[in-house]
């Protein structure tokens, strides 16, 4: 009797098991990290409600954009785990293949026993041959079985890591890629929120003793947005930051273009921005949060806040024209004095404010280029640039400004000379505007006293040493 031995056993049951076990946990991990994105952006429409005051509106319309991104990301990976199926079937398939080559195998070793038993009547001799080359047939037919299911065990192990790597690659790349997707949707929504509540403004200016308006679009959702930074950022102070300010740079470019258009020269251009920012009222309110036993300094506001809300004090109001003039391509300073700042633009040394280089602006009130009575004490910051090489007007029509104040008694003739100056630069147009007084708001306030309006058809203005005047 020939003892054919033990037939290999076939392990693609195990290998098609860890299949489906992989799948499932692939499954089951996306799924997990879908939610957790899910969880994430709450979290980041929560603070942006709270930032920006969302409405639960708005709040539902953008988490029902988000649940329908996350069911087509759910159908993607319910494709793939469809893919993944049909990869087993093909697996199951070879599976039967090998089963054929088996029973094919058998059917063959079956018919050689067969002859076998009927060789064994005629020679025992004949027998024992017949049988060394079944035993050699069925060692080949063993090799060839075991070689076999090697070789397709390593062709489903190779087919599964592609596999695995495919499905691993495609969900991590789409993953990525819808967070992109969702950061720059929040980043759109965060600057749509820029352009909420828009508002047409008009800036008064002078140049050349003529007066003009320029107006201009601007928007409550990107003030309230430099606000919201503010009180963020209120332990401390970094007049860049203030400045130089990427979002805030191209909110304002509009009203440096606008400026460009007036005209060509480009002095001219800075001074348009000068008596621009001049013009702008004082912002009262601002000023009396300031305490001078505490604070270093006034209360800041961002430059697109003070053109939005026309108001300003000193040091805000300085660091809009220090933009504005860095953008129109001159050199500036910021000059810093005991609770006050002012501005300083790049001039030729001879014009220039103690020989620093730069002519002093006044951005509180309309004053000429180069007028001062005030010690420096402090630059905290310096832009390179153009210098404004055409100051000698200004620089003329305050040494005349300085000397007419300080005559105890004008003639009629320094009292015209005064009011051209004051025709030039519309000095007192701000003034009068800012400082009336009175229980009812009756009087016009000058050099420390409460003057009487002026009859229909005069102007009041105050000299100063000298008191109010109607003209």
């Amino acid at each position: 009797m020939i003892d054919d031995g033990p037939k290999p056993e076939i392990t693609i049951k195990n290998i098609i098991i860890g299949l489906i076990t992989v799948s499932i946990i692939a499954f089951f991990f996306m799924n997990n990290m879908l939610e957790n994105q899910a969880t994430i952006f709450d979290t980041k429409i929560d603070s942006l409600k709270t930032k920006f005051d969302l409405s639960q509106e708005e709040i539902d319309t953008l988490q029902y954009s988000f649940e329908i991104e996350l069911e087509e990301k759910e159908t993607k990976i319910i494709a793939l785990t469809l893919d993944l199926n049909e990869q087993e079937i093909e697996l199951n398939s070879r599976k039967d293949e090998i089963k054929a080559i088996e029973s094919e195998l058998s059917d063959k070793f079956n018919s050689l026993t067969s002859t076998l038993v009927l060789y064994k009547s005629e020679s025992s001799d004949g027998i024992g041959s017949l049988g060394e080359e079944i035993d050699d047939y069925k060692s080949e037919s063993e090799d060839m079985i075991n070689g076999s299911i090697d070789t397709m065990i390593e062709v489903i192990d190779s087919e599964f890591g592609n596999i695995t790597n495919d499905i691993d690659n495609q969900l991590d790349i789409g993953f990525e890629e819808r967070m992109d997707e969702i950061n720059g949707n929040i980043d759109y929504l965060i600057d749509s929120l820029f352009l909420l509540q828009g508002k047409k403004i008009t800036m008064p200016y002078v140049l050349n003793g003529y007066n003009f308006t320029l107006d201009l679009l601007v928007y409550k959702g990107f003030r309230d947005y430099l606000s919201n930074i503010r009180a963020i950022d209120s332990g401390g102070y970094n007049v860049s930051i203030y400045i130089i300010h990427e979002k805030q740079r191209l909110m304002l470019l509009p009203l440096v273009d606008e400026i460009k258009k007036i005209t060509d020269d480009k002095d001219d251009q800075a001074r348009i921005a000068i008596s621009m920012v001049q013009h702008i009222l004082y912002d009262y309110d601002l000023m009396y949060l300031f305490d001078v036993d505490v604070d270093d300094m006034y209360p800041n506001k961002f430059p697109y806040e003070v053109v939005y809300d026309q108001r300003g004090v000193c040091g805000c109001k300085s660091h809009l024209l220090t933009f504005l003039l860095k953008e129109l391509g001159y050199g500036v300073v910021m000059f810093d004095f005991p609770s006050h700042r002012a501005v300083g633009i790049k001039c030729p040394i001879e014009y220039s404010y103690q020989n620093t280089g730069y002519c002093f602006i006044e951005a509180t009130y309309p004053f000429m280029v180069t007028y001062t009575a005030r010690e420096l004490v402090n630059i905290s910051f310096e832009y390179e640039g153009a210098s404004f090489d055409s100051v000698s007007k200004e620089y003329d029509d305050a040494q005349e400004f300085t000397r007419l104040l300080e005559l105890e008694s004008p003639t009629e003739e320094d009292l015209d000379k005064y009011l051209a100056i004051w025709d030039k630069y519309r000095y007192n147009d701000y003034v009068v505007y800012n400082h009336v007084c009175g229980p009812d708001g009756e009087g016009m306030y000058c050099n420390d006293e409460c003057w009487s309006l002026c009859p229909v058809g005069e102007e009041f203005i105050c000299l100063p040493n000298w008191g109010g005047l109607c003209i």
